[in-house]
């Protein structure tokens, strides 16, 4: 009986599925599924049939009613209400992202209120900066072996009879050295080479043994040492070490590498192939030299031999005349700015001229006579008014940045580049100078040649322009003027970097040389005493200064303007200040133009005097020199440094800022102290230095800290007249001294006494 039920079951519902389809159909105005056995229309977005009879979606049977549906769920037709709403929540979802948009450029304008034009069009100009296509094509330099004796020398170990007599003799001739090439090239090569070994000997000594390595990532790397290594953390932070080789019994491979960075007892480093690593081992560190500035220097010599250009630029008998003529055509009108002197009108119009090429035109300038804005000016008159193109160099970065900040007021991004090393610390470069450098995706890269010469004005170091000298085929026409700032404090053969080989050809200079600077402030730094000797410490500025040429006529007393022009009107200096160096050093020829309101400022009561703004505080203090170390420091003197940092910072009859004081002293320990001092009382942003780290800068105040004095034992820190004239420049930087400053002096007995000159 349950079989013939079943059997019938199966009839019917068989039956059922075969009328659907066959008669099944879509009435194509009403999307709704019509079947003709007599059961009425249904959606066909209902889930199951008039049957009830539902299908799995795994059964492999699909009836055309289950095909149909799929098709029908698609076109099915939308309600207007819910159309209506759904387009009323796009609307919704559109005002809420402009809201947002809203929000945050609101936010933006509220941090960009006082952003100028100019400054918007640099930030999209940043946005969509052209990278260059590939990099610079540098090819290797001649290497220039360093010969024994020099290392044994330096050294001082058991140096032979014959080397005795071999140093001997090339002091005896030094007056000789400009006679002839052959022993001018001899005698600076030599230079450069007892320069290279004192710097080798130096970084030895920094040898560190038996250092473990700690990783941070893939490929840096950090290792910890003592507070005892303060000759080792000091030369880092100086940027004396950088590369290094480790070496290891255990590992045969040797590693290279490079320091990044030191935060307070690690050294964090990077290795070039990090792959060699072994973790456990410990290595040897072994400090290397960097060459580059040695090896370009004696590229120089070797372009002043290969061009012949030691009768051009080095013993020229022009420079052994001397004329008082100066022609220029006073006509001519091109200058773009109203703010220049008539000595600094005077130097453009020459500089542009060129009428001294192939010699080099010296533009003399002491200090607070506008060097700088003599040379920005010039820089953009001849972009203004020519089609020449222009490379400017200098001895520092600092310079490099104060006229390249100066020219971006008049220059585009697409008309000036200031380009770094690729070791250079590129947190340090500014918002407004990044726009104009060679920082492409983060990374400062040399660019390609033809990526270089589509700008007017190119901006480096002189280091950074023996780049451009290896730069695989370079035009030696390409630069019309080359610009060398600090030129007095940079050795001769530095000098030469950005000329020899970069602008000249065969006995033929094609570039406008001009010499900035001031062979009264100090003179290049050296390391060896023998180059010194030797004459490595004098400037080609200051020896083309003591040429005829270069020289006062003795009848007329003035310099021949078509090969020099002196810059003697200070507008940076209160009067008293200037008086000194003026008359010690630039034979009264300094005029101080320095308006009375930019030179006011009341420092506290502490000057009693008026119309001299300057202090001597005496102090009870030791110099003291601890036993493992070479420098110098007075703990009394650093209380009353601070004392007046304080009373400066706390005034309320001014406003100074921290940037607007500097503290010098000649001593590395003594600075350190100070500086620790400084920044656990929160002022971080003061600058505290040798001398040679203010030379060209500017501050209001100037505190000066000899660290000793009395009995004759001042050293060489003010017996030095270079010095002097740097301390002066600091004095001479406080453009808010005030004719109301006065002097206030304290006799002590003292023994040693310590003086510092406060303005």
């Amino acid at each position: 009986m349950g079989n013939i039920l079943y059997k019938a079951v199966s009839a019917s519902v068989s039956w059922l599925f075969t009328k659907s389809e066959i008669e099944c159909r879509i009435d194509p105005k009403t999307n709704v599924v019509q079947s003709s056995i007599g059961y009425p229309g249904y959606p066909s977005t209902n889930s199951r049939s008039r049957t009830g009879h539902y299908r799995s979606s795994k059964d492999k049977c699909v009836t055309p009613v289950k095909c149909v549906r799929p098709v029908e769920r698609v076109v099915k037709q939308t309600p207007e209400s819910y159309t209506e709403s759904k387009d009323k929540y796009t609307a919704y979802l559109e005002s809420k992202d402009k809201y947002a948009a809203y929000i945050e450029s609101k936010d933006k304008c509220a941090a960009y209120r006082d952003v100028t034009p100019v400054e918007c069009i640099r930030t999209v100009k940043r946005s969509v900066k052209q990278t260059p296509e590939s990099y610079l094509d540098m090819m290797p330099m001649m290497t220039h072996p360093m010969p024994n004796r020099i290392l044994e020398i330096e050294r001082n170990d058991n140096i032979s009879s014959q080397s005795i007599e071999w140093i001997k003799s090339w002091l005896l001739k030094k007056t000789q050295f400009r006679g002839s090439e052959s022993i001018y090239i001899e005698a600076f090569r030599m230079m450069i080479f007892f320069e290279a070994a004192v710097e080798a000997i130096e970084i030895e000594a920094h040898n560190f043994p038996a250092v473990q390595l700690l990783t941070l990532d893939h490929n840096e790397f950090y290792f910890n040492i003592s507070t005892d290594f303060d000759k080792l953390t000091a030369a880092i932070d100086e940027n004396q070490l950088s590369r290094f080789t480790l070496k290891s019994r255990k590992a045969h491979v040797p590693l290279q590498g490079r320091i990044t960075r030191r935060a307070e007892n690690k050294i964090f480093v990077r290795i070039f192939a990090p792959q060699d690593w072994r973790c456990g081992v410990k290595y040897d560190i072994h400090f290397e030299v960097n060459q580059l500035n040695y090896q370009i220097q004696h590229s120089a010599l070797d372009f002043i031999e290969m061009h012949r250009l030691f009768p051009i630029l080095i013993n020229n008998p022009l420079y052994h005349r001397q004329s008082s003529d100066a022609s220029v055509n006073q006509g001519t009108d091109r200058f773009t700015r109203t703010d220049l002197n008539p000595e600094q009108r005077q130097a453009i119009e020459f500089i542009i001229g060129g009428s001294y090429n192939p010699l080099p035109y010296l533009l003399y300038g002491p200090p607070g006579t506008g060097k700088t804005k003599t040379i920005v000016a010039a820089i953009e008159t001849i972009v203004r008014t020519t089609s020449k193109n222009i490379l400017v160099c200098s001895q520092s970065n600092a310079a490099c940045n104060e006229i390249t900040e100066r020219l971006t007021e008049v220059l585009s991004d697409t008309e000036m580049l200031r380009m770094f090393s690729v070791n250079h610390d590129k947190n340090d470069i500014s918002s407004t100078i990044e726009p104009f450098c060679n920082l492409f995706n983060g990374k400062l890269n040399y660019p390609e040649l033809s990526y270089l010469y589509k700008y007017r004005v190119l901006i480096c170091t002189l280091s950074v322009s023996g780049c451009l000298v290896r730069a695989y085929k370079s035009d030696p026409k390409h630069f019309s003027y080359v610009f060398i700032d600090e030129c007095a404090s940079a050795c001769e053969t530095m000098t030469l970097v950005p000329i020899a080989g970069l602008c000249t050809t065969l006995s033929k200079v094609h570039a406008n040389i001009v010499l900035i600077g001031d062979p009264k402030q100090l003179d290049a730094v050296t390391r060896s005493d023998w180059s010194t000797q030797l004459g490595f410490k004098t400037s080609w500025f200051e020896r083309l200064f003591d040429m005829a040429l270069y020289q006062r006529h003795p009848d007329s007393g003035q310099f021949n303007a078509n090969y020099i022009t002196q810059l003697t009107r200070n507008y940076r200096s209160h009067a008293a200040i200037l008086r000194i160096p003026n008359e010690i050093f630039y034979d009264n020829s300094l005029e101080a133009v320095t308006e009375p309101r930019s030179i006011n400022l009341d420092v506290h009561g502490r000057l009693i005097k008026k119309n001299f703004p300057i202090v001597f505080q005496s102090v009870h203090g030791y110099c003291n020199k601890p036993e493992d170390s070479t420098s110098s420091f007075n703990s009394a003197e650093v209380n009353h440094v601070m004392e007046y940092v304080d009373k400066l910072m706390q005034s309320a009859t001014h406003t100074l800022n921290e940037c607007d004081i500097g503290i010098v002293s000649p001593y590395r320990l003594q600075c350190n102290i100070i500086r620790k001092r400084c920044q656990r009382n929160g002022y971080r942003h003061i600058l505290i230095g040798s001398a040679e780290q203010f030379q060209g800068q500017e501050r209001k105040v100037m505190i000066i800290s000899t660290v000793r004095s009395g009995s004759g034992k001042l050293g060489d820190f003010v017996k030095n007249p270079q010095v002097c004239v740097v301390i002066y420049i600091a004095l001479n930087a406080g453009q808010d001294c005030d004719p109301n400053i006065q002097q206030q002096r304290q006799y002590r007995q003292s023994t040693p006494l310590s003086s510092k000159c406060f303005h």
